[in-house]
């Protein structure tokens, strides 16, 4: 196994337990969201910048709210320097009025266009906001919901607001985006049984600017997978798998590290299969072997755009997991 790869699963075990005993009540797996988002930021797990957040949120949200959820507190205090909750509240407030179901999806999507506003912003000097584009990326953001509502009307709800508000920042044109995300789900549909996952998939392929190479490098990396008796082809990890064949990488090479990590996690404390299902895991497996890969790519900017995507596309995934969950429940 690659250091960097066993370096970074090990401070995600070692975040997940330091977070065992706060956010009582809360999902495991939300708690495992908030040590993924240290651990990819190569930051052991900050207790106390969690607390610290924790009693902001309590302060400016309602007792339910899901901006109380444990990853947005760490996404929150892994910023604690460049304050994004007061620009996170408003785009929330801006998403609201644009007619966008309040739920964790919104409050992730409104964390991460305030994120991107300080990261433009040069650290909180000048936001989006100031400008007048946090308004213009949510107009975007709606409108690449509607497109693809029109597209998919039974497949497409909550869930999208992650991936419509990384299209609406990234400043590509919605109609052609939608028309080329639908020509990637007709030739991804023969292939792939789940029509919900494979649209997820096109969506990714597209952010990663992949979706030219679809067909030869998805596949592939699919069938790879299989011969090593790994499926991610539930409509949860499909996302990933796009985020993975986005990566100059070659598919054996990726399997064969994506089995690494499932063997080194599930012999972890927590991560055993009595504490959390196959393609969760998976899930994370993948994260973790895409962010190995992003360290690699030319510049700065690049790699810190890719990490961003991967936390998007986990969250996009985890936050359906758990209401899936609590609606079996």
């Amino acid at each position: 196994m690659q250091v960097q790869l066993q370096q970074t699963l090990t401070l995600l075990t070692e975040n997940t337990q330091a977070l065992k005993k706060e956010f009582r009540g809360h999902d495991a797996l939300d708690k495992r969201m908030a040590a993924l988002v240290y651990a990819l930021a190569d930051r052991p797990m900050d207790v106390g910048a969690m607390r610290e957040q924790r009693a902001r949120l309590k302060e400016k949200t309602g007792a339910f709210s899901s901006f109380r959820m444990a990853y947005v507190t760490a996404l929150l205090a892994l910023n604690g320097d460049c304050d994004i909750l007061a620009d996170a509240l408003d785009v929330y407030a801006l998403l609201k009025k644009s007619k966008l179901q309040a739920s964790e999806f919104s409050v992730m999507a409104a964390c991460h266009i305030a994120a991107h506003g300080l990261r433009a912003g040069h650290h909180g000097a000048t936001t989006h906001k100031s400008h007048g584009e946090y308004p213009k990326i949510v107009a975007q953001t709606r409108a690449f919901y509607d497109a693809m509502k029109v597209e998919h009307r039974f497949l497409t709800g909550a869930h999208d607001y992650i991936f419509a508000a990384m299209m609406g920042i990234s400043g590509i044109p919605v109609p052609e985006t939608v028309a080329r995300m639908e020509v990637l789900f007709g030739q991804l549909k023969p292939e792939i049984r789940s029509r919900g996952g494979v649209r997820t998939l096109a969506q990714v392929l597209v952010l990663a600017g992949a979706a030219d190479q679809a067909l030869p490098r998805v596949i592939p990396l699919r069938n790879a997978l299989r011969a090593r008796r790994i499926k991610m082809e539930s409509p949860y990890n499909l996302p990933m798998l796009g985020v993975l064949a986005g990566l100059p990488v070659e598919p054996e090479a990726l399997a064969a590290e994506l089995q690494e990590a499932q063997a080194f996690l599930r012999a972890q404390k927590d991560f055993g299969k009595l504490y959390i299902d196959t393609q969760p895991l998976l899930l994370f497996c993948a994260a973790v072997v895409a962010s190995t890969h992003a360290n690699d790519l030319p510049g700065e900017a690049l790699t810190a755009a890719v990490v961003t995507g991967i936390l998007n596309t986990m969250a996009a995934q985890q936050a359906a997991l758990m209401a899936a969950v609590a609606a079996s429940t």
